[in-house]
């Protein structure tokens, strides 16, 4: 697999040219390649993948896990044909805000706390909620759903059964704990005083992960 250079980014052509739906999994799916990883994005025609990297990224290492990674999407990916339940168009023909997230930010509607974690309050936590009461209505009405609650976490065990670690290790956060230990709990404890940031006192501190 040839490759096109330029400064902090490079080209990748693909074994053939794919699809749009194939491409926008490989966009999403991207993040996972690589630390070093600042960007991918799919060419227009289909046909290529263009790789901004960090500054300070192993360009070698990148391009060898980039490679691996296209090899796999295109041998795993499997077109879902959809069924569409319901439609609805937009009834008027109006201009999309830009930069939704950042408004939200600046007028307190929105809280980021970390990658994928937010926090909601006032009109954007409304619209959360009409939205979610509008599909259960939907739901009850059209496949006679029920209301149910699942909890958080999920055991280990029964996602290993399922076959999930095999199929998307990636997509799993691990939950564990101190083991129930004096000594250890004291250990870090004492190493997390005054700290502005997580400390771990050895590489096996924590108990092996029994839920996700």
């Amino acid at each position: 697999m040839q490759t096109t250079q330029a400064s902090n980014s490079f080209v990748t052509p693909l074994p053939r040219i794919i699809d749009s739906e194939l491409a926008a999994d490989i966009e999403k799916q991207s993040v996972y390649i690589s630390e070093g990883l600042s960007s991918l994005k799919v060419s227009n025609n289909l046909s290529e993948v263009v790789v901004h990297y960090k500054h300070n990224a192993d360009i070698e290492a990148l391009r060898s896990k980039l490679s691996r990674f296209l090899e796999a999407m295109l041998q795993k990916f499997r077109r879902i044909e959809p069924t569409v339940h319901y439609q609805r168009s937009r009834k008027k023909n109006k201009i999309f805000e830009q930069n939704v997230f950042e408004q939200l930010i600046q007028h307190g509607w929105v809280f980021k706390h970390g990658q994928g974690s937010v926090s909601f309050s006032g009109p954007a936590l409304k619209l959360l909620n009409v939205v979610d009461d509008y599909f259960k209505n939907l739901y009850q009405k059209k496949f006679s759903a029920v209301d149910q609650h699942y909890p958080t976490m999920i055991n280990a065990n029964l996602l290993a059964r399922c076959g999930y670690f095999a199929m998307h290790p990636n997509a799993v956060s691990f939950v564990s704990h101190l083991p129930n230990d004096f000594d250890e709990i004291e250990a870090f404890r004492k190493v997390n005083e005054d700290q502005g940031h997580l400390k771990i006192t050895h590489p096996h501190a924590f108990a092996a992960p029994d839920h996700c």
